[in-house]
């Protein structure tokens, strides 16, 4: 016998054919999750608020035209910031307020709603188009003409914002350069008296050459300390000045103190300036002496010093609080650090240089050198002053040119169109996701159905041959096939069925076994058409000359009387407790040499009656009159019927129907099964793929009467209705196909 083998998990690598399977079968779910995605996107778009979006454009430029020349601390007011800088400025709470504020002064009729910062930053949306100095400003509303005035203040309120920034910066710097003019002068005046005093007070001589010479370096070195001297006086001043500033934005930050406007000290410059032109023409015209002109100029000029003075002491202590003017301040602070740090070591090394020199200077003249020593200072004092002064007036040149770094290249106009719902956009996205979702249902709905689904993995997971097939037949040719006169195509897909059976049991008789073959047939589940599977075999194996004795040993739902339209009440039961002989139990059906032994009616549990010997008895009894029996019996994976009489046979028939059967309890079953050793396991299969059966439809065509339209071939309907004791007759080897459940 045959030792049981282990079921192998063989499932198929998926190929178009089982993708279109999927979709065929699960095309619904698709088709629903989509409608629903598709229906949910129309609502939202039909119930979404209308949005309008206006959109303004600004320039950057890196480094206006108008600023060049001017002094460094200009320079970084307006040049050092990027596109990237002028959106984080653009969405800070005070450009937001800004422009709230703009948009009230400018509404022109329009009521301008009320919202906070935070509201108004949440509608704003700032972008900078890749590889361009052009800043996008768009702002979202209900209301088209509020969209587009929004827009507007928002490039208005910052392009204001940045020339008020520009102002503040220049005056500062000027104000800077005049404190060091101030100080340099009073350098200058001091060295310059110094030097007359002592050349008048010593009268001194020139040296000899090489000594005038050595002197001569060492000076030069001295002057070079002295200028360095003076930029480091210099640099400090402006660490100073830049960290006393820092100071006071920092305190101006946490107090919120509030700055004199800068274009009243321009205003004061402008007129100083004025009344000092006028007072010189006024002394080329007129004399001292003459009433009343020079005087007043004089007082006019004063007082507007005086005036200017006070607002330039003014505007110097107080700063407007702005983050923007903090940071610059800040980089100016470790700037001015950082070069005060490397010229203060700078002149550490000439300071080494030079006491190399004096210690060679030594012999000459104390007066001498003191004298040099004073004229280089004064030199370097007034090198210092002129400097400073030429900076100062650059500085108040470019002050009025000076520019903010921001245009506005474009102002919004009213939008015509809503920016919100996009409706294409949105039925896109709905579209997508329900793709996506159906796909997804789709594929965990096939994921969890673990039903065979194709004869391909059917004939790869089965532990067995397949004998044969049966594709998905309509309820009129089940009733055909019961009454015993199936169409072509199913007629000779159990007649090779029957062939490969047939060789199956040929195998068989090489182990000298005595009498006929016994055969079950059983499935896993009720309803996979077995009881039907049988009877077709039999009737196709008794149409080919052979004696078939068919036992129906489903005594829990009998179908031999439904499937022969037969009523015998008596039958396998009354046998297996002697009630009646096997004679009498055995009746004939509508197909010559086919013997049927009906279920009768159990007194007792099915399974303890067949449990019972006369069973086996019956069995080796049976072999002896007939060529082949074959056994109906219940669902393996419900009673155990079947397993019970597995012993008793030399074949087992397991019947499995495609997209009914579940792998897992098939399988189970077929282990089972070959668990009782038979000595084969053959499967047979039904509802299979159409395509796979297409060949029987195209070549085998049966008329009207049962004659073959292809080769006139009589049915075995037409032989004689008796039993009969004929030899068995040689069957062909054909390849086979499979069976529909039960009706």
């Amino acid at each position: 016998m045959n030792a049981p083998q282990m079921i192998v998990d063989a499932t198929p690598t998926p190929d178009a054919r089982d993708a279109l399977g999927v979709v065929w079968r699960r095309g619904w779910a698709f088709i629903v999750v989509l409608a629903l995605c598709l229906g949910v996107t129309a609502l939202v778009n039909k119930y979404m608020p209308k949005k309008w979006t206006a959109q303004a454009t600004l320039l950057v430029q890196p480094q206006p035209p108008s600023l060049v020349g001017a002094d460094q601390s200009t320079r970084n007011a307006v040049e050092t910031e990027t596109p990237a800088t002028e959106m984080q400025l653009l969405q800070s709470e005070q450009i937001a307020a800004r422009s709230l504020d703009w948009a009230q002064r400018h509404a022109n009729g329009l009521t301008v709603p009320s919202m906070s910062t935070k509201e108004f930053l949440d509608r704003l949306d700032i972008e900078n188009p890749q590889n361009t100095q052009l800043i996008n400003i768009s702002f979202e509303y209900g209301n088209p003409q509020i969209a587009t005035l929004m827009a507007n203040a928002v490039a208005n309120a910052f392009l204001q914002y940045k020339r008020e920034l520009v102002e503040e910066y220049a005056t500062g710097a000027i104000n800077s350069l005049s404190q060091r003019v101030a100080m340099a002068k009073a350098k200058y005046d001091a060295a310059l008296a110094a030097e007359t005093q002592f050349k008048e007070q010593h009268n001194l001589t020139d040296i000899g050459a090489q000594q005038t010479a050595l002197l001569s370096n060492y000076h030069n070195l001295q002057d070079q300390i002295s200028q360095l001297q003076a930029k480091i006086a210099g640099e400090q001043q402006t660490y100073n000045l830049y960290k006393k500033q820092l100071a006071a934005e920092n305190s101006a930050i946490l107090t919120a103190k509030t700055v004199i406007d800068p274009e009243t000290v321009s205003q004061d410059i402008q007129q100083y300036n004025a009344a000092q032109q006028q007072l010189e023409q006024d002394k080329l015209k007129y004399t001292p002496l003459y009433p009343g002109v020079i005087p007043n100029d004089e007082a006019r000029v004063k007082m507007l010093k005086q005036k200017l003075d006070q607002d330039l002491a003014a505007i110097t202590n107080s700063k407007v609080p702005s983050l923007n003017n903090h940071t610059q301040l800040q980089q100016n602070y470790y700037q001015a650090m950082t070069a005060l740090l490397a010229d203060q070591k700078q002149l550490g090394q000439m300071m080494e240089q030079s006491a190399g020199i004096a210690a060679k200077l030594r012999d000459l003249p104390a007066l001498y050198e003191q004298y040099q020593k004073l004229e280089q200072r004064y030199q370097s004092a007034e090198n210092v002053y002129q400097q400073l002064r030429n900076d100062l007036d650059a500085a108040d040149a470019n002050r009025a040119a000076a520019q903010p770094n921001i245009q506005i290249a474009q102002l919004a106009t009213v939008p015509t169109d809503p920016s919100s719902p996009r409706i294409r956009f949105n039925f896109g996205i709905g579209a997508l996701i329900g793709v996506i979702l159906g796909i997804t249902v789709m594929l965990l709905l096939e994921q969890n159905d673990s039903r065979m689904r194709s004869l391909k993995l059917a004939r790869q997971m089965l532990p067995g041959p397949v004998i044969g097939t049966l594709p998905r037949i309509s309820g009129s040719h089940i009733r055909a096939l019961e009454a015993g006169e199936p169409a072509g195509p199913i007629a000779e897909a159990y007649s090779l069925a029957r062939a490969n059976l047939a060789l199956a049991l040929r195998d068989l008789r090489h182990e000298d076994l005595e009498g006929s073959q016994v055969v079950m047939v059983t499935s896993a589940l009720p309803g996979e058409g077995k009881s039907i599977t049988v009877a077709s075999l039999a009737r196709s194996a008794a149409r080919a000359g052979k004696r078939v004795i068919l036992i129906n040993a489903d005594l829990r739902r009998p179908a031999m009387n439904q499937i022969f339209r037969t009523n015998e009440k008596i039958g396998l039961a009354e046998v297996l407790i002697g009630a009646v002989s096997v004679e009498d139990a055995l009746v004939s059906s509508d197909t010559p040499y086919l013997t049927i032994l009906h279920s009768g009616t159990p007194d007792r549990n099915p399974s303890d009656l067949l449990a019972l010997p006369t069973m086996s008895e019956l069995i080796a009894y049976l072999r002896k009159e007939a060529d082949l029996i074959l056994i109906d019996t219940p669902p393996c994976s419900v009673v155990a019927d079947a397993l019970v009489l597995a012993p008793l046979c030399d074949c087992i028939l397991q019947v499995v129907s495609l997209d009914m059967a579940d792998q897992v309890t098939t399988l189970e079953t077929a282990e089972a099964l070959r668990a009782a050793e038979p000595k084969k396991l053959l499967f047979f299969i039904n509802r299979s793929d159409t395509r796979a059966n297409r060949n029987y439809h195209s070549y085998y065509y049966y008329n009207k009467n049962g004659a073959s339209a292809r080769n006139g071939h009589t049915p075995d309907k037409d032989k004689p209705s008796v039993p009969s004791l004929a030899p068995e007759t040689n069957v062909s080897g054909e390849m086979a196909l499979p069976q529909e459940e039960e009706g």
